[in-house]
């Protein structure tokens, strides 16, 4: 079954049965990952980017990174960063998690115009706004014996 095939019978069951629509695009994926092993090094990878929209999430506290804010700096207050997903204005996105015994996995997704995945982006309500939304690109990857599989998933801007 070749992609086309697969696309067409995802729309005949989604109609069926009432679900998503599904119209994804074919794009290139990079993916880069990394450990550091301070939060400072990860709040200057963070400053580095310079991401316009986003969310952290510190030991003592959220918080939401929107256009036009200033990234939140680090403090005894909000504690140690524990985990991120971000993206900047070049649509480059980073997902931070906290990793184990003091470091960092570092995840960058640049997505480049040709490629062999799938490509859709999904919307979310914000929590606590009825007017802000996360958009998340979901990337798929063919495999001509099982088919379409979920590759990799990140914040979009």
């Amino acid at each position: 079954m070749n992609i086309q095939e697969l696309l067409t019978l995802y729309q005949i069951i989604a109609a069926k049965h009432n679900l998503p629509k599904f119209a994804p695009q074919t794009v290139g994926l990079h993916i880069e990952s990394e450990y550091l092993n301070s939060p400072h090094k990860v709040m200057a990878t963070l400053e580095t980017m310079q991401p316009i929209s986003g969310w952290l999430s510190f030991q003592s506290c959220n918080y939401i990174l929107h256009a036009g804010k200033k990234l939140p700096t680090m403090t005894d207050a909000t504690g140690v960063l524990l985990n991120a997903e971000l993206v900047n204005n070049t649509g480059v996105a980073l997902q931070i998690r906290y990793y184990s015994s003091g470091s960092w996995l570092i995840t960058k997704f640049t997505e480049t115009p040709h490629g062999n995945y799938l490509k859709d982006t999904l919307k979310f309500v914000v929590q606590g706004s009825s007017e802000d939304y996360w958009h998340y690109k979901r990337f798929w990857h063919i495999d001509l014996e099982q088919g379409i599989l979920p590759y990799a998933a990140c914040l979009a801007r």
